[in-house]
């Protein structure tokens, strides 16, 4: 059951979308293209890489960075399996018409919720289906967030290693990324707040394991990127892509695979 504040929170970023297609093909923009999506924070993540400073504090700045672009493809398929785990919960895009859903041992009628769509975009054409009654399994289960899980840690481990390209970054993640979304009806506030806390989570955790019983090999990793630097900005640019991305490569991967082993 979606909470009154929940629905308040929406409505108010809801009266952003459908009044002007330029603003609505900017969130869409944003929305769907990685280079706009994600790639301000790569492109912060390298700022924050090569930045001048003292070699102790470069070292510091670039442990903090390969641990956190590690995290974020430890935190890509924890996601999943926790949205996949979770209870129903539809987008507020599916909930602007009428909803069914059966909750302990009967049908409850859920209440519409007042939208207004995006005049163009994904979340344009999913309400659109979502009036002609095609709902998809994923447009069932927004909660929580991944994208503001990964944006989130993506932005937060970029402020840890610089403070100025950390702002940028998070600035950017709450305007360009996490705000749209809402305000588009793809998800509700409750999922965005639940998936940065799980992004932030996981972030401390590999941090503090980083800074502790694996320090010794984030080290090495380190001094091993700084002894090949050209190999290491390949590896950094495909890592980085994908993440901008958010792992959308890596997701068509494993349904490859999966599609392959079980024909």
């Amino acid at each position: 059951m979606v909470s009154t504040l929940d629905i308040t929170l929406f409505e108010a970023a809801n009266q952003l979308a459908g009044r002007s297609f330029t603003l609505d093909a900017l969130m869409a923009l944003a929305m769907e293209n990685p280079v706009i999506k994600g790639g301000p924070l790569a492109a912060c993540f390298l700022f924050a890489w090569w930045h001048r400073a003292d070699d102790k504090t470069q070292a510091r700045r670039r442990a903090t960075l390969l641990v956190t672009l590690a995290t974020l493809f430890l935190i890509a398929p924890l996601m999943k399996v926790v949205s996949t785990a979770t209870d129903m919960s539809p987008r507020p895009l599916v909930m602007a018409e009428q909803v069914v859903m059966y909750e302990d041992g009967a049908l409850h009628v859920q209440p519409r919720v007042a939208y207004t769509p995006p005049a163009t975009g994904l979340a344009a054409r999913l309400a659109a289906d979502a009036r002609a009654g095609r709902v998809a399994n994923n447009d069932l289960a927004s909660f929580p967030s991944d994208h503001a899980a990964l944006f989130v840690a993506f932005a937060v481990g970029i402020f840890l290693a610089t403070r100025s390209a950390g702002i940028f970054a998070l600035g950017w993640t709450f305007l360009g990324i996490l705000l749209p979304r809402v305000a588009t009806g793809m998800h509700w506030p409750s999922d965005m707040a639940a998936g940065a806390l799980a992004g932030l989570v996981i972030l401390a955790v590999t941090v503090l394991v980083a800074r502790g019983p694996a320090r010794g090999l984030v080290d090495r990793v380190a001094a091993l990127a700084d002894r090949h630097r050209g190999w290491a900005q390949a590896a950094l640019f495909l890592l980085l892509v994908e993440a901008a991305s958010a792992m959308e490569t890596l997701q068509r991967l494993v349904e490859l695979v999966i599609g392959i082993l079980t024909r």
